[in-house]
C-alpha cells in the first residue's frame, strides 16, 4: 500500500494546491499455475489554483521584466479561479499457466469523478469594453479573458487478453497473440 500527500500551502492564493493520492495492491496465487494482481488507485486535487498569468509583465520589445514587477502580486478579474480533480481506478492482472502457453487477462477501469479548471488567461484586470480602466499599455486590453474546462462522470474500460507461448526462446522464439480492446 502506498499513500502520497502533497501540499503547497504557503502559495494557496497564488498557484498552490492540496494533492492526495493512494494505491493499494494485492497479489493472490491460489496454486502454482494461477496468479492475480489487483491494484486500486485514486487521486484528489483540491484547493488548487491554475497557472497564473501576469499581464504586461515583460517590457515591450525586450525580455526584461517591467519596473515594479512583483511575482507574489497579480491582478485578476475572473469571477472564479479554481482547479480540482477526483479520480479512482482498478486494474486486475490475471495469469493462468497451461501446458504450452500462458493465458493473461488485464482489465482496467478508470473513472474521472470530477475535473475542473477555470482561470483568468489574460493576466490583468479591466478592459476597454467593460468600462474599467485596464491594466497594461496605453490602449489597454480590449476584452476580459477567462477559460474553463471540466469533465464529470467519465468512465473508461480497457480489456486485454493474451496467449503467450511458454516454450524455450531457443526453440520457437517468443510468441504471443493478443486482442487489446478499448471501450
Amino acid at each position: 500500500m502506498s499513500l502520497i500527500v502533497q501540499s503547497k500551502e504557503e502559495m494557496l492564493k497564488l498557484g498552490g494546491f492540496r494533492d492526495l493520492g493512494f494505491r493499494i495492491q494485492m497479489a493472490w496465487s491460489p496454486n502454482p499455475n494461477t496468479g492475480a494482481l489487483v491494484n486500486i488507485h485514486g487521486r484528489q486535487v483540491s484547493d488548487a489554483i491554475p497557472t497564473l498569468f501576469h499581464g504586461n509583465a515583460v517590457e515591450e520589445r525586450s525580455s526584461n521584466l517591467v519596473n515594479g514587477f512583483r511575482r507574489e502580486r497579480v491582478s485578476l478579474d475572473a469571477k472564479e479561479i479554481e482547479q480540482s480533480a477526483s479520480q479512482i481506478g482498478i486494474i486486475a492482472n490475471l495469469n493462468l499457466s497451461l501446458n504450452s502457453f500462458d493465458l493473461v487477462s488485464i482489465t482496467g477501469v478508470h473513472s474521472i469523478l470530477e475535473s475542473l479548471s477555470r482561470g483568468d488567461t489574460d493576466g490583468g484586470y479591466g478592459s476597454m469594453f467593460a468600462g474599467v480602466q485596464p491594466s497594461g499599455p496605453p490602449l489597454g486590453r480590449l476584452f476580459d479573458a477567462q477559460t474553463a474546462d471540466g469533465i464529470s462522470s467519465h468512465v473508461q474500460l480497457s480489456q486485454e487478453i493474451r496467449f503467450e507461448g511458454t516454450h524455450s526462446k531457443n526453440q520457437l522464439g517468443d510468441r504471443g497473440v493478443g486482442i487489446p480492446r478499448r471501450i
